[in-house]
């Protein structure tokens, strides 16, 4: 009676079934085979904090885990950058789940770390610490504004300097069982000390450009390149301003400070070679120390404004808003905002009624439609956060504007041109050649050439400042490829190399036995950091942690 009562309800409803069957069959499957995926994209939040977020040594992430673990190393890393957590929150997440990987990596090697090295290393912090040593009071500032309002607790807040902690031991471990043998060591005193004359050619530039550029050939060069010839991009912006002076109420400088400073800067407080007397600096130095505290108090006050605007806009998706809430905020807080009549371009000096702040001006131009508001800035006479209200585009300048700049870019491409062309075909005749020194001697009569010695050198005493020399040294032959330079196309050729002496090794051994080794164990540290990053995968980039 039942099944009979079944098979009529089947028969007549069988497309219905059939339908509803299907929805749920694919909703298992997509619920099964999406990694991060749970119930909560049907009833409510997008994501459960039990979603899978990725992978380190295959075990899973769930997405609370990687939320504490971006809090926590936001917080740890602010007490060691000038900037506020929030502003270090995007850095930390594109990375975290290296660390999180690390952190399991120095579990599973068995490292610990003793409470009282977490103390030490507390202890240890700048930020945490007065003239009398370490201020228990600004430990706990610390915690009462940043770590309780991140949803962490003083213990969270800890453990992840411990873990801070074993990590660091775990990449310092990587490279303590580095060995150096005899062998190995001579080939790279060989290779350091190695004795290089060479020769650098330039192709001038100035040399080659054209005598002349017609004005049909300008235009055309114009209409062709119009990208080149772009206005500045502007904007126009309000900022919320943290006037130095405005916090010098209540700054007191005592005199141990002052003799403290006078001593650690002796050099600043010297004329005409002699130290002048501290009673003869005193106001200066008290002055100084004033302002660098009211700095202090008024950047704190600046990225306070500027943690309360990026928690304020988390949920707001367009600019429009953001710039509302900005405004409601600076209202809230009677903060009178500079409002600028004038557009600005990135290479503005001075801002109207601010005047000359270019880290400001550079902080504006790194905003966007979608996020107008700077990070806070330490200026020259204030703290700043600022807005940017409305933007002009880049638009391609009239042709009349820009007829000289035409004619500087189109002389100079074909200047380079013609350089490039000379400067290959010399390259390829001194390769061609079997005396490079006798075809420099040659070369060093053509007025479009300039010949250079350049001065004896090895691997181990060149010039960060010697860059020819240090180009020299990327050639897989004795003739470098030709690159382009500020002044022309320049090439080096490397006439002879010397080996050293072993008087000259034996001097420089421990020196080097030293250098070698530390260079092996910053290969070994980075192929074990590739390592640790291969065994890690986020599922919010789709693709292993670059």
């Amino acid at each position: 009676m039942v099944i009979r009562k079944m098979n009529t309800v089947l028969v007549k409803h069988n497309k219905i079934l059939f339908g509803a069957f299907s929805i749920i069959i694919i909703i298992s499957f997509v619920w099964f085979f999406t990694p991060g995926v749970d119930g909560s994209l049907l009833f409510g939040n997008r994501m459960s904090p039990n979603s899978a977020v990725g992978k380190v040594f295959g075990e899973k992430v769930k997405l609370k885990d990687y939320q504490k673990a971006v809090e926590s190393k936001s917080l740890l890393l602010s007490l060691y950058n000038p900037a506020a957590p929030s502003e270090l929150r995007d850095y930390v997440a594109a990375n975290i789940f290296t660390d999180i990987a690390l952190e399991a990596a120095a579990e599973n090697a068995g490292i610990t770390v003793p409470d009282e090295e977490v103390i030490a290393e507390i202890k240890r912090i700048p930020v945490f610490n007065s003239e009398k040593g370490f201020d228990h009071a600004r430990y706990e500032a610390f915690i009462k504004s940043y770590v309780e309002p991140s949803g962490l607790t003083t213990a969270d807040f800890e453990e992840s300097i411990r873990r801070f902690i074993a990590t660091r031991k775990l990449l310092q471990g990587v490279g303590l069982n580095v060995i150096v043998v005899p062998d190995e060591l001579d080939r790279f005193m060989n290779f350091r000390l190695e004795k290089i004359k060479a020769t650098s050619v330039l192709f001038p530039f100035a040399a080659y450009r054209p005598e002349k550029l017609s004005e049909r050939e300008l235009e055309d060069f114009y209409k062709q390149n119009t990208r080149l010839f772009m206005t500045a991009p502007q904007l126009m912006t309000e900022i919320a301003e943290f006037d130095y002076k405005n916090y010098m109420k209540g700054i007191a400088v005592t005199d141990k400070q002052v003799e403290e400073y006078y001593k650690a800067s002796e050099e600043k407080f010297k004329k005409n070679g002699k130290l002048q007397p501290l009673a003869a600096v005193k106001a200066q130095i008290v002055a100084e120390l004033k302002l660098e505290a009211a700095k202090s108090k008024a950047m704190e006050a600046a990225r306070e404004f500027r943690n309360e605007l990026y928690n304020a806009t988390s949920e707001v998706s367009t600019g429009a808003g953001q710039i509302a809430v900005f405004n409601e905020l600076a209202k809230k807080h009677k903060f009178q905002l500079v409002k600028p009549v004038s557009w600005l371009t990135a290479s503005s000096e001075l801002i109207d009624k601010i005047g000359k702040e270019p880290a400001l001006v550079a902080a504006l131009f790194q905003t966007t439609e979608r996020y107008p508001i700077t990070k806070s800035v330490e200026g020259k006479r204030a703290a700043y956060v600022a807005v940017a209200v409305k933007r002009q585009a880049s638009v391609p300048a009239p042709f009349a504007e820009v007829k000289a700049k035409v004619e500087e870019v189109l002389s100079l491409q074909r200047a380079r041109a013609a350089a490039q062309e000379a400067a290959s075909n010399f390259a390829a005749k001194l390769a061609a050649g079997r005396n490079l020194s006798a075809e420099l001697a040659a070369a060093a009569k053509n007025p479009r050439m300039k010949i250079k010695a350049l001065r004896d050198f090895s691997r181990q005493n060149i010039s960060s400042a010697d860059l020819e020399a240090r180009y020299a040294l990327t050639a897989n032959s004795d003739i470098t490829p030709v690159i382009p330079t500020p002044e022309g196309m320049m090439l080096v050729v490397i006439e002879k190399r010397t080996p050293p002496t072993a008087a000259e090794k034996k001097s420089l051994k421990d020196t080097l036995s030293a250098e070698f080794q530390s260079e092996k164990r910053a290969l070994a540290e980075s192929a074990f950091l590739n390592w640790v990053r291969a065994n890690t995968e986020s599922y919010m980039s789709g693709d292993q942690q670059q």
